[in-house]
């Protein structure tokens, strides 16, 4: 037999064991983002905030009313955080893509609004909800 023919025997061979390990983690992904809070309250006059992490992550986006809103904010080179037009929201260490740095601007309404900040790691997937009251 050929070097060939047993490389694909093996191959073969070993493919169902691959196939029933991997699909012993589908859907159990694993939280190393490890937010110190879920939820900001803001007042009307707005604010700034930080959350901290204990793993780092990438920014996935601002959604208000199941809508994205935000844009990407770069300082040159990376993404440093995302932008929405009432509130900003950027890696606290950026050299390590850890923690938030959240600033919101006033909300001169009668109207409270919300909205959360995605974020990702891996395949686990975080937010932080920010729900701002109305002047």
């Amino acid at each position: 037999m050929n070097t060939f023919v047993k490389k694909i025997s093996v191959a073969i061979l070993m493919l169902p064991l691959c196939a029933f390990v991997s699909c012993d983690n589908i859907g159990k992904a694993k939280d190393n983002i490890h937010l110190s809070t879920k939820s900001i309250d803001v007042p009307a006059e707005g604010g700034y905030y930080e959350v901290d992490t204990e793993g780092s992550f990438r920014w996935d986006c601002v959604r208000e009313n199941g809508k994205s809103i935000s844009k990407d904010v770069y300082d040159g080179k990376d993404n440093i955080g995302v932008k929405a037009d009432w509130l900003t929201a950027e890696y606290k260490l950026l050299d390590v893509r850890m923690g938030l740095k959240i600033t919101v601007e006033p909300n001169r309404t009668e109207s409270s609004r919300s909205c959360y900040i995605g974020i990702m790691s891996g395949n686990y997937p975080d937010r932080v909800y920010i729900n701002q009251a109305g002047r």
